[in-house]
């Protein structure tokens, strides 16, 4: 699946409002209040329509919250139908869908589906072949990230993953923001994933008399390690598979193990000055943990809908993943590089995500950018940073706000100094004394005093 057209209509922020997504990573950026959390909601109800084909999968609505309302001067009026209307590449198809809701009742058709039918019927044809038919057919990978998606709380024991339905786990909650998430977290889920797949190798390999110890070269990557140290297992193939998605993100994390002690997924964490040292996942800084949580989230997915891939089960995954905020936890430094990874990792997912960050918006294409704000065809990664803030992000000066006042504030003395109606000594003395700066202030007032001498 790709989203390739997106329409609003009486949806949250937007009475209406038209988007395309030609690349296949889209940033939002804007100002608060322009309605980036509001467009990628819009996405997200256009994806989950794909969920209604499905027996076992969760149902998504527009729900009141998502209806846009015009205020008058006694009340919030809300405006129908709220619609949300998408047009994309489905199963190698161009297909048009729909989702609307014209009130407030209440009930499991409190979102229309009607103009969804062609996509749900590909969606129940997809169904009938993985659980009737019982055939290895590709899915498209569906995951949304809150803002909400930081970790919290004590460590808790990670509990196995039981088998279960590959379409009810692949999409259980893809779709449901961090915060209304119910039952186990995704993220648990998809550890309890990993250590059973790390201790099922662990039996193949005793069954095998390998050894554990691995001294091959650091060039290899997680995938060719985890095959020299258990073989060319299934379980091998996609955990390392997994885990090679995940040191692509986090890029100082590496050497990706189940740690039994800790009962975490542990990795060999590289300190800035500092000699390496094995880390486990809940350890980690919460902008690295809440990172590899998420990229671990995705590959998870990834490789329940399209284990029968193998090793390319990541690589050559389809779908769309939503992001708030991506840069939120990140030092700008990742900022820089953050795309790219993701890029790297999953070459052929879609991401839409949203930003405040001059760092991430540097580093892409013109067709890679929506601007909320006002629409333009600059190219972001052409730009110096401080260009970015101001002609891109609309930010008013590449300067703090102090020494946007400062500036101004010497500008207007400078003017009145040499105004033809020049002010008196003592005026003039009062505007010095108005500058913090005090080396601005000695500036200013060597100025005046050269002006009084001429004169």
């Amino acid at each position: 699946m790709k989203i390739e057209r997106l329409e609003l209509h009486n949806f949250r922020f937007f009475a209406k409002g038209t988007f395309s997504f030609p690349a296949p990573f889209t940033v939002l950026i804007g100002e608060n209040g322009r309605g980036k959390s509001a467009l990628l909601h819009g996405l997200r109800i256009a994806a989950g329509a794909w969920l209604l084909g499905f027996k076992e999968t969760e149902r998504l609505h527009i729900e009141p919250e998502d209806i846009r309302r015009v205020e008058t001067d006694t009340r919030f009026v809300p405006q129908f139908p709220a619609v949300v209307r998408a047009t994309g590449i489905v199963e190698n198809q161009l297909v048009t869908w729909a989702r609307q809701r014209n009130d407030f009742k209440g009930g499991l058709g409190r979102t229309g589906w009607a103009e969804a039918k062609s996509l749900i019927d590909l969606a129940r044809h997809s169904d009938e072949q993985t659980n009737a038919a019982r055939q290895e057919i590709a899915l498209p990978v569906l995951v949304y990230f809150s803002t909400a998606r930081l970790w919290v709380g004590a460590k808790k024991a990670v509990a196995l993953k039981t088998k279960g339905s590959k379409i009810q786990d692949g999409y259980a909650q893809a779709l449901t923001p961090d915060h209304k998430r119910s039952g186990p977290a995704s993220r648990t889920v998809a550890l309890g994933w990993m250590k059973k797949m790390y201790l099922k190798m662990l039996e193949e390999q005793a069954a095998s008399f390998q050894t554990l110890n691995y001294e091959g070269p650091a060039s290899l990557s997680e995938l060719e390690k985890m095959k020299q140290l258990f073989g060319h297992s299934a379980a091998a193939v996609l955990l390392g598979a997994v885990f090679q998605a995940i040191t692509t993100c986090v890029p100082d994390w590496t050497y990706l193990s189940w740690d039994l002690e800790n009962d975490d997924l542990s990795g060999l964490y590289r300190r800035p000055d500092a000699e390496p040292e094995r880390v486990p996942l809940y350890y980690l800084s919460d902008g690295l943990r809440t990172m590899a949580g998420m990229v671990a989230e995705i590959a998870y997915r990834c490789a329940i809908l399209n284990g029968h891939l193998g090793a390319a089960a990541i690589r050559e995954s389809r779908g769309v993943v939503l992001i708030d905020e991506l840069d939120m936890h990140l030092h700008p430094n990742w900022q820089r590089h953050v795309v790219r990874d993701l890029k790297l990792a999953f070459p052929n997912l879609q991401f839409v995500v949203t930003t405040h960050s001059p760092f991430i918006v540097q580093s892409l294409d013109s067709l890679e950018l929506i601007n909320l704000d006002h629409p333009s065809d600059v190219q972001p990664k052409d730009l110096r940073l401080e260009e970015v803030a101001t002609e891109v992000m609309n930010v008013d000066s590449a300067l703090s706000i102090e020494n946007e006042q400062a500036e101004q504030q010497a500008l207007g003395y400078l003017q009145r100094l040499h105004a033809a109606d020049q002010a008196t000594s003592v005026e003039l003395a009062t505007l010095e004394e108005a500058v913090a700066n005090p080396g601005l202030r000695a500036i200013l007032r060597m100025e005046r005093l050269l002006k009084e001498a001429k004169s």
